[in-house]
């Protein structure tokens, strides 16, 4: 007979955490708040995770938010997450290390979207954001090298309705 940690493991509901991945300015924020308001993806939402991480090193351990967000999926808390850095692949492993080595039982989802900096920009730009040109900097640094995993279908870069 399993024991009763075995059998716990089995029968608790799986802890679902979606990523959301893209450029400043594509829509991850506006993506994510659409999703909570209607109910779609019922959770505990960090934005900008790894932004003013601990000590200003950005490792995903180090994120002012990485300890709540744990506490959060082992108490069987669905949580959502986005930040530019996973971008890039290394952080998105190092992201998935991360959280399996403290939380067994979660179902990592990814949304990805679309690589068009031109479009973030104007994205930016029309936001009138005081973080423009901090904004715009970092569409430039992460641009070049996020590479969406083959066989995604990327979300398209968010534009503003039309009135």
């Amino acid at each position: 007979m399993p024991s009763k940690r075995c059998r716990e493991r089995v029968t608790k509901p799986m802890v679902k955490l979606l990523i959301v991945v893209g450029l400043p300015g594509s829509g991850k924020s506006t993506f994510i708040e659409n999703r909570l308001s209607k109910g779609e993806f019922p959770g505990t939402y960090f934005d900008e995770f790894m932004a003013n991480a601990i000590d200003d090193v950005h490792e995903f351990k180090q994120s002012r938010h990485y300890g709540i967000l744990i506490k959060q999926l082992q108490g069987g808390q669905n949580c959502v997450i986005a930040d530019i850095s996973f971008c890039l692949k290394g952080k998105r492993d190092e992201a998935v290390e991360a959280i399996r080595e403290k939380v067994v039982a979660v179902d990592i989802q990814w949304k990805f979207f679309e690589n068009s900096p031109a479009k973030c920009i104007k994205n930016v730009l029309r936001s009138g954001s005081p973080a423009m040109a901090n904004k715009i900097y970092y569409i430039n640094l992460f641009s070049g090298k996020y590479r969406i995993p083959d066989g995604i279908e990327a979300e398209e870069i968010w534009q503003e309705p039309l009135n």
